[in-house]
């Protein structure tokens, strides 16, 4: 098994199996101080150390940005990873070298970090966005693309507005070549399902607003998708703060992996309200009870 040593704020990732892609170990040292993994069974017929470590940096990154967008913070990681035996030994050490230049093997992981085996999604396994969209990501390439490009688009600031248009893109693309009547859940009521499609228009509206300021040197300088040319001005009087750009981003992504998951599910949440149709018509929000599982 690779793991890669790993830190977060949040214990319910360390003290339950918030999904079948990946999960977070803990091992105590002889202080009791808890050391925490990440691990993925994505890895696990991997002998390449290189190709491990690069997978388990992709597939962390993909639920990290599931984890921004649900407003709780990332979990962290230190570079570099081990495999340990069947008795948690470890018993091999991969770390890039300092001033490394980008590896291909990088991008190949990024472009693909799910490999093509069998995941069993056990039923006592209770619903969670983690769970739920890592399973959507695993299967669907520009859902998982565009869960990528949110995380690299906030790891580095030059490439904000670069992502951004690729995620509406991706999505205006996606949404053409969806067909709700064919691909729908059998749960899926069509008046709700028109709703958050709806939602999804509103947000990618105003994203698309700002086409004109990510274009042009003039408005947005070195965050602009292209150089400085001549004839390309920006006209408009206010320029949006990064802050506008990110909350109506979010909210774009947010309403468009809720529509997808409504789409395949049945279901789609709601800040901490999970949605579904019951004989009230309410949303039932899941409490801490919901989320005491064993691993």
């Amino acid at each position: 098994m690779w793991c890669i040593p790993v830190h977060t704020n949040n214990i319910s990732f360390t003290r339950k199996k918030f999904s079948s892609h990946a999960s977070i170990i803990t091992e105590y040292t002889d202080s009791e101080t808890e050391l925490h993994y990440f691990t993925s069974i994505h890895t696990n017929s991997i002998t390449d150390p290189k190709i491990a470590y690069y997978k388990l940096l992709a597939i962390l990154k993909c639920l990290n940005s599931i984890i921004r967008l649900h407003g709780n913070y990332d979990i962290s990681y230190q570079e570099v990873a081990f495999k340990t035996d069947s008795r948690g030994n470890f018993i091999e050490r991969y770390s890039p070298k300092k001033n490394e230049h980008f590896e291909l093997v990088e991008y190949e992981q990024l472009s693909n970090p799910f490999s093509k085996i069998e995941v069993d999604y056990p039923e006592h396994l209770v619903s969670n966005p983690y769970q739920d969209f890592m399973e959507l990501a695993s299967k669907d390439t520009i859902l998982c693309a565009n869960l990528i490009l949110y995380y690299l688009a906030n790891e580095q600031i030059l490439l904000f507005l670069i992502n951004m248009n690729k995620i509406l893109e991706n999505i205006v693309y996606d949404m053409e070549r969806i067909s709700p009547k064919s691909q729908a859940h059998p749960e899926v009521k069509q008046d709700v399902l028109q709703s958050l499609r709806k939602k999804v228009n509103e947000y990618k509206e105003k994203v698309n607003n700002y086409k004109h300021f990510m274009n042009t040197e003039e408005g947005s300088g070195l965050l602009s998708r292209h150089g400085v040319k001549h004839k390309w001005t920006y006209k408009d009087k206010e320029r949006p703060s990064m802050q506008e750009m990110d909350y109506n981003l979010v909210h774009l992504l947010n309403s468009w992996l809720n529509y997808k998951l409504y789409l395949f599910k049945g279901y789609y949440y709601n800040s901490n309200v999970i949605y579904q149709e019951h004989k009230d018509s309410d949303n039932i929000p899941l409490e801490n009870i919901d989320f005491n599982f064993d691993i």
